[in-house]
């Protein structure tokens, strides 16, 4: 957790309200005095005078720790005092690292140890304060450090930083749980920052949190099914979106997820009928015309997929992707024939066979002549337009199509 230690320092002493505390030793009498001092420090920016002070009392406190983890000796009712100001001292002195460059360097250097100091402290207080007269002022501190870290890593997303808002949203998400706060926000950020770090496991984590929070609504189911999709965990993914259908029924986002499972896992009748549960919804995107167009392609349900691919080309004439694709369809279904003609003796047959072959070649090549007016780069159009000059043997247009392609 260094970089989180390191983001809590650059947080700067602003993000923090500091408040009384009682003597217990050296260390607490020093620090109560520094508090004292902070806002001034604050204001001016200057934290000379009050350096000393935290840095005396950081002193005191890790000679009591180190004595009582050495011999034991103090009561019980002081062991959640000691860890709480060992908390709260540790957390000062690293505050103070935004402003002081020798005590930052004094934080990156010794990470561990400032890690086990806050964390390791607030923990201890938490167990050990029986009667709650610690925990609940250290609690609220923690929850500070909690809210600044979250607003942090909202500023390193935005600035694309996604280590330092990955360290940041994990640090936020750490003390919510540390201080049993169910962050949803800090948790969903967290899952956001690791998918763009390619951390799906940990995404699938942080999004499962959210999910069965409630967090989102559906989002963040089709969020966690996705994670998982990309772990190679395609039947988890499926459960997942089968189970938020259950609670979320109708859902398009999820009905569009549960599609993407079908047709990724090559289960194109139960894609075809989720995808009629889509289109009835939202008839008028072509996109989803063409999707089905594509089902049935896959299903050899040529007639279908045409219809399919009007549909979506009668909403937008110019669509790439549906003039690519019923062109293609016609193209596919010739080269099937041409593949059969190889097999049969009868030449009556044959010449039957191609005559039918060449007519879908005829009706593929101005659909994908408008598909490469559209898109002039595509070379999977140009591949097919110059496999379809050369079988009807138009060899000037075979000709400028090569060359398009070998230039």
């Amino acid at each position: 957790m260094k970089k989180t230690l390191i983001v809590i320092c650059m947080l700067g002493l602003t993000s923090l309200a500091f408040g009384q505390g009682k003597d217990l030793t050296s260390a607490a009498l020093a620090f109560n005095s520094a508090q004292k001092m902070l806002p001034e420090a604050q204001k001016s920016s200057d934290f000379s005078k009050v350096k000393g002070k935290i840095i005396s009392a950081k002193n005191y406190i890790d000679a009591a720790h180190d004595k009582q983890t050495a011999a034991p000796a103090l009561k019980s009712r002081d062991i959640p005092k000691l860890w709480r100001y060992r908390c709260d001292i540790y957390i000062t002195y690293m505050m103070m690292a935004g402003a002081d460059a020798e005590v930052k360097t004094d934080v990156e250097k010794n990470a561990k140890q400032m890690e086990d100091a806050v964390f390791g402290s607030a923990r201890k207080c938490k167990e050990t304060d029986a009667k709650k007269e610690h925990w609940p002022v250290l609690k609220q501190k923690m929850n500070l450090m909690r809210w600044g870290l979250a607003s942090t890593g909202v500023q390193f997303f935005n600035d694309k930083n996604y280590n330092e808002a990955y360290e940041a949203f994990k640090g936020a998400s750490d003390i919510a749980d540390l201080i049993e706060l169910s962050d949803s926000l800090s948790f969903y950020n967290a899952g956001l920052a690791c998918e763009k770090l390619e951390k799906y496991d940990e995404a699938e984590i942080y999004y499962k949190r959210c999910a069965d929070l409630g967090y989102q609504g559906a989002l963040t189911h089709v969020l966690l099914s996705q994670t998982q999709t990309k772990q190679g965990k395609s039947d988890l993914a499926r459960v997942t979106i089968e189970q938020a259908l259950e609670k979320y029924p109708g859902n398009m986002d999820l009905v569009k997820e549960q599609l993407n499972g079908y047709l990724l896992s090559e289960q194109y009748a139960k894609a075809e009928e989720s995808m009629a549960k889509v289109i009835a919804k939202e008839p008028n995107n072509p996109v989803l015309h063409f999707s089905i167009g594509t089902i049935y392609d896959n299903l050899k349900r040529y007639a279908d997929a045409e219809k399919a691919y009007d549909a979506a080309l009668a909403i937008d004439p110019n669509y790439f992707d549906g003039l690519y694709s019923k062109g293609v369809s016609y193209f596919n279904q010739a080269v099937e024939i041409y593949d059969e003609v190889q097999t049969l003796t009868d030449v009556v047959l044959q010449d039957e066979k191609v005559k039918k072959a060449e007519e879908l070649m005829n009706k593929a090549m101005p659909v994908l002549e408008k598909a490469h007016g559209i898109n002039a780069e595509d070379r999977n159009t140009m591949t097919a337009l110059k496999q379809i000059y050369g079988r009807l043997g138009m060899d000037d247009k075979w000709l400028e199509m090569k060359k398009k392609l070998q230039g």
